[in-house]
């Protein structure tokens, strides 16, 4: 029989013999995946670049938080408003050139997490950590909660400033003229003008270290993990020594991904959340075919071993979209997650 597997924009489907029942899945699942995790973890780090299950796993958890974070309108100000946020893009970078291990600035992001659960009660979160063209080490992460981004900014460089980062960084500015920090950041005075300001009246101890985008719809969200949280870096090295030119890496690079420990992280509350195939593919597609005749917004992808049905970001309301959403929902209260 044909089983299928719901997520949150899509459902797979695969061949079984028979049904094993929600445990019997569970437990076959365990088996088939471990023996492929244990070697996961016993191979040498040789890209930046995520494997395949540690991507789809980023993916999924990403699409969970999105998809059971209630549309809402949020209160910036007295005069400015948010409204149908679901979740929000940020990015973490380092405002002076990095000094310390990638083990050691990670810390400063665990930190940085800590604040968020005890000062805004963050419960829900995903983040990816990557390189930058300066070789600095910086991070995007996902919330589902609404945190304003001078807030986020006052709370990651206390993070990094026990490392002495913001201090280096008042250091190189404090003593510029606008000539002389337009040059250092390669544009021209008028555009420098703004953030030269700033730096003077803050004393240059609030660099710009964060960014913060509102996530509206799904499509949004999309746009941004493709482009950032789970793109490759075409860079590796086969760990035998046999290099391609195109992907070249250096010696020194290698090693200092094989030190890098973990690329991505999650939220217990979202590392709990378990997929099981338990529908049975015929009579769900002829349910799904009762809601939406033409199976509109699902979009057929083949691969070796089962067949995925994307949903179609781009459609904003959806019969389909309103069945996976609720699917969702159902299972986030089984594994008794916290919805923002």
């Amino acid at each position: 029989m044909f089983t299928a597997t719901i997520k949150a924009n899509s459902i797979s489907v695969r061949y079984r013999e028979r049904s094993l029942g929600a445990y019997g899945e569970w437990a076959e699942k365990l088996m088939e995946n471990t023996p492929q995790s244990q070697i996961n973890l016993r191979t040498p780090r040789s890209s930046w670049s995520l494997s395949y299950q540690s991507r789809t796993k980023l993916l999924d958890s990403v699409n969970f938080l999105h998809s059971t974070s209630r549309s809402r309108t949020i209160s910036v100000s007295s005069k400015k408003k948010i409204y149908g946020f679901k979740s929000s893009f940020i990015t973490l970078t380092l405002p002076s050139q990095q000094l310390h291990s990638d083990i050691i600035i990670k810390s400063c992001l665990n930190n940085f997490l800590v604040k968020m659960r005890a000062v805004y009660g963050l419960k829900n979160y995903v983040w990816k950590a990557e390189l930058q063209d300066n070789n600095n080490i910086h991070f995007h992460l996902v919330f589902d909660i609404f945190i304003h981004h001078k807030a986020i900014r006052f709370y990651w460089n206390q993070s990094i400033e026990v490392l002495g980062y913001v201090s280096r960084y008042q250091t190189k500015f404090a003593g510029m003229t606008l000539l002389e920090y337009a040059e250092s950041r390669g544009v021209g005075v008028s555009k420098a003008l703004s953030g030269f300001q700033f730096g003077n009246a803050t004393g240059w101890k609030s660099p710009s270290t964060e960014q913060a985008i509102t996530i509206h719809s799904s499509g949004e969200l999309g746009g941004y993990l493709s482009k950032y949280m789970v793109k490759g870096s075409g860079k590796t090295i086969d760990v035998q020594g046999s290099l391609e030119p195109k992907e070249y890496i250096s010696i020194k690079n290698l090693v200092r991904i094989r030190r890098f420990g973990r690329v991505w992280g999650r939220s217990q509350s979202l590392s709990r959340i378990k997929y099981v195939s338990h529908w049975d593919w015929s009579s769900l597609q002829q349910y799904l075919r009762s809601i939406s005749r033409d199976l509109s917004g699902l979009h057929e992808k083949i691969y070796d071993y089962c067949t995925v049905y994307y949903y179609d970001y781009k459609l904003k309301d959806n019969a389909i979209r309103r069945f996976l959403d609720l699917q969702m929902r159902e299972l986030a209260i089984t594994y008794e997650y916290i919805f923002p």
